[in-house]
């Protein structure tokens, strides 16, 4: 058992495995071309990397790569390209790296907000203080190319008198949500 069918099997949601035939870095220059990117604006796939050499893959090689999520670098039409762009458990990795950095912004964004408040109010506009940082960071991620802009994210905060007395007194906010 190799370690792509490992990743495959196991669903590594976080990991990725590129196969090459020959004693070369191709994954290393995959990240080193794509890592600094910004996080889910650009593909994995479709990538020349800088003095790697392609493998020459037969349709069955390909297929047995591709059913184990992994990834692979080819000549295409003379034109040297990664493919696919994928991690372990099947995802993509650019929307998993973006979704990742979504998060991190969001968490970090709302905590400085916190961090740096005398005190926010557990009212509707206490909260519309959150929902303000919450849709720079979609507009931010809109603009680094990981959400669309169309149809535009929303954004729902629930009244502060739907709150659960306990949540209140645990001063917890919960269901905002987003889509986008």
């Amino acid at each position: 058992v190799g370690i792509m069918q490992t990743f495959h099997t196991d669903a590594y949601a976080r990991s990725s495995a590129m196969f090459t035939g020959f004693e070369q870095y191709s994954a290393a220059a995959w990240v080193g071309d794509v890592l600094p990117e910004d996080p889910g604006s650009a593909t994995w796939k479709f990538k020349t990397l800088v003095g790697i050499s392609p493998d020459p893959l037969t349709a069955t090689q390909i297929g047995n790569i591709v059913a184990q999520s992994g990834n692979y670098y080819l000549n295409v039409a003379g034109i040297n390209i990664t493919a696919e762009g994928t991690m372990g458990g099947g995802s993509f990795i650019d929307i998993t790296q973006g979704m990742d950095w979504l998060t991190s912004i969001i968490q970090t964004d709302v905590f400085i907000v916190l961090a740096n408040i005398l005190k926010l109010p557990y009212t509707n506009a206490g909260m519309a203080v959150i929902e303000g940082t919450l849709r720079g960071d979609l507009q931010r991620a809109i603009n680094a190319n990981f959400l669309a802009a169309d149809p535009p994210p929303i954004v729902v905060v629930p009244d502060v008198a739907s709150q659960a007395p306990s949540d209140v007194a645990a001063r917890g906010v919960k269901n905002i949500t987003f889509s986008a």
